[in-house]
């Protein structure tokens, strides 16, 4: 997303269906990796997204990474501080070239 974003002048708008990252994953580990791909597409550049809209802590992570004062309670803080660890670990493996 970086990527395309400094090679294009003027710049490029992105978009990214997020259901596709973890098409054929396992069903309970799927809004686990959309979140975390979120936060990763996001923290690169993202400008919009097709999303679920029924899955609230899907829109939780969104907002709070786009800086809106949402309400979170303790136990989606603890969520929401998960998911950005995952993408921390994420990020990690995919800069290396040990996943190759």
């Amino acid at each position: 997303i970086r990527m395309f974003k400094e090679s294009f002048d003027p710049e490029v708008k992105t978009v990214i269906g997020l259901s596709n990252i973890s098409n054929g994953s396992y069903k309970e580990l799927r809004p686990v990796l959309n979140r975390a791909f979120l936060a990763l597409a996001l923290g690169a550049g993202l400008d919009y997204v097709i999303a679920d809209g029924m899955d609230t802590e899907l829109i939780n992570v969104y907002r709070a990474l786009r800086g809106e004062d949402i309400k979170i309670n303790k136990i989606s803080m603890l969520k929401l501080t998960f998911y950005l660890k995952s993408c921390k670990i994420i990020k990690k493996v995919l800069e290396s070239n040990e996943w190759i």
